[in-house]
């Protein structure tokens, strides 16, 4: 390790030695080495508690490291993997829904799928319409837009 190195990551070390242990402070030594290795790190003067690494809230930090693709898993992901496969290309029930999700083992109740299709809709994936189901019933169906 060359001595400039060695000295970098010192300093590096000091501007985050009084955070707590944890995924911040690991992010902030990362992001303080990287400025000082780009050679626009900060003058030794402002290393102490006044200037620290640009603020990362745990919210801000856990989106950063979360996956681009989300996860197929729970009934959201399960439903929207129906919508991908254009299972919704003609109306279906939400019953339709909960048999389909049945046949692969995905055992939901009427109420947890409802909110699903709810959100879905609101986000504009599936379009909702009432439609009379016999004489008396009217029941909500769901569709591709």
């Amino acid at each position: 390790m060359s001595v400039k190195l060695v000295e970098v990551r010192r300093e590096a070390e000091k501007a985050v030695a009084d955070m707590q242990e944890g995924p911040l402070k690991t992010r902030a030594f990362e992001v303080i080495l990287g400025h000082l290795l780009a050679g626009d790190g900060v003058p030794q003067k402002q290393m102490g508690k006044a200037a620290k690494a640009p603020r990362l809230t745990a919210r801000k930090l856990a989106r950063q490291q979360q996956p681009v693709a989300r996860s197929t898993t729970g009934p959201m992901g399960r439903v929207s993997a129906l919508v991908a496969e254009d299972f919704f290309k003609k109306s279906k029930l939400i019953s339709d829904v909960q048999a389909a999700l049945k046949e692969q083992g995905y055992n939901y109740p009427i109420t947890t799928l409802s909110s699903v299709l709810v959100r879905l809709t609101r986000k504009r994936l599936l379009r909702r319409t009432r439609e009379k189901l016999n004489e008396k019933k009217l029941s909500y169906v769901y569709s591709n837009w």
